[in-house]
Order: structure tokens, then sequence, then C-alpha cells
């Protein structure tokens, strides 16, 4: 089951959960996961990363970031897992690199209950 999450709303959407993951796609098409702290900035999402996340991203400009449920969480949606796919960018730092995505979509995601045995 999936409810859909306005994107200008995803940062506060996901402001009580501790880090998210954020999957990229090489030019091959391997995926690429990495679990990431995403601070909001302007319209999107910021999240340190490291140089196989930025060629990703730099070669595609795509991302898709995952929150996972939030655990003894009280609020609506809290056992749900976000998912959003978005515009992403290479921001260089002193440091390495980060990335901004600015999503164009997103819904709260809670998985169909298990098929029993037969």
């Amino acid at each position: 089951m999936s409810v859909t999450i306005d994107p200008a709303n995803l940062a506060k959407a996901v402001a009580r959960r501790p880090f998210g993951y954020l999957i990229t796609v090489s030019p091959n098409g391997e995926p690429h996961l990495r679990a990431v702290v995403f601070v909001p900035e302007g319209n999107g999402l910021v999240a340190a990363v490291g140089k196989r996340s930025a060629d990703n991203v730099a070669a595609n400009g795509k991302a898709t970031l995952l929150w996972p449920p939030h655990t003894g969480g009280a609020e609506e949606f809290d056992d749900h897992t976000v998912i959003a796919d978005g515009d992403a960018t290479v921001q260089p730092r002193d440091d390495g690199a980060s990335i901004c995505v600015v999503a164009y979509s997103a819904v709260w995601h809670r998985p169909v209950r298990p098929v029993s045995p037969a």
C-alpha cells in the first residue's frame, strides 16, 4: 500500500527519521546503496557522499531516497517506509562531495502482508 507525499513536504515527512539510504545507478546499470544523513537545504535534501555515489549522480542526475520505518513511533505513517525519486546534483566540498536531491515523487509505503504458507 502506498500513500502519496507531496515532494514539497518530504523534509517534514522524514524529519524524525535519523538516517536514510541513497540509491544511485552507475552508467553501466550497477546499483549502489549508501546509508546517509540528509539535511534540508532549499528545495532539496543534501547528504555527504563518497566518490562512487558522486560519480553515479554526475553521470545520470537521478537518485532514489529511502527511509526505513520509524521504530517505536506513535505518529501516523511511522510504520511505513518513505521512498522518493528525484533529480540529483553533485556539490563539491573541501572534504569530498555532497549531493542535493530535489524529489519529484514520494510515497509512504507499507508492504503487503506476506502470503501464508499453503
